[in-house]
C-alpha cells in the first residue's frame, strides 16, 4: 500500500511540475520576445509617422510569413488540449476562421519568400524549408474550407 501511495504521489508531482514548466516556459518565451517586438514597433511607428508605407508593408508581409512558419510547427507538434487547460482563452480562438482569411490574403498577395529570394540566398535550404512550411499551412486551411 505504501508503494502505491508513493508512486501515485510521485506521478501527481510529476504532472504538476510538467504543467508549471509549460506555463512558466510560455511566459519566459513571451518576455524574451518583448524587446524585439518593441524595437519592431518603434520602427513601424516611425514609418507610419513619416508616411513610408512600402517598408511597413514589407515588414508586415515578413511577419505574416514568420507567423505561418511557426504555425506549421503548431500543426505538426502542437498540443492544443494542453493550452486549453492552461489558458482558457485559447478555446475561444477560431484558428479556422482566422487562417481562412490569411489563405485568401496570400492568394492575392503571395509570400515574400519567393523562388527568386530563395535562389539569391546564401542559405537557400533554410528559406526553401520555410516556404514549404508556409505553403503547408496555407494548404491545410484551404483544404478545410473546401
Amino acid at each position: 500500500m505504501k508503494v502505491i501511495l508513493v508512486t501515485l504521489s510521485a506521478a501527481v508531482v510529476a504532472v504538476l511540475v510538467f504543467f508549471v514548466g509549460v506555463h512558466v516556459g510560455g511566459y519566459q518565451s513571451t518576455m524574451l520576445k518583448s524587446s524585439a517586438e518593441a524595437a519592431l514597433s518603434v520602427q513601424m511607428l516611425r514609418d507610419l509617422r513619416e508616411n513610408r508605407i512600402e517598408p511597413l508593408i514589407a515588414t508586415q508581409e515578413a511577419l505574416l510569413d514568420g507567423a505561418l512558419y511557426y504555425h506549421s510547427y503548431y500543426l505538426q507538434y502542437g498540443l492544443p488540449a494542453l493550452f486549453v487547460f492552461l489558458d482558457p482563452a485559447e478555446k475561444h480562438i477560431d484558428h479556422q476562421r482566422i487562417l481562412s482569411d490569411v489563405v485568401t490574403y496570400r492568394r492575392e498577395h503571395p509570400s515574400v519568400v519567393s523562388e527568386k529570394l530563395i535562389e539569391r540566398s546564401e542559405h537557400p535550404e533554410g528559406l526553401r524549408e520555410m516556404r514549404q512550411r508556409i505553403d503547408s499551412v496555407l494548404k491545410a486551411y484551404a483544404d478545410r474550407d473546401a
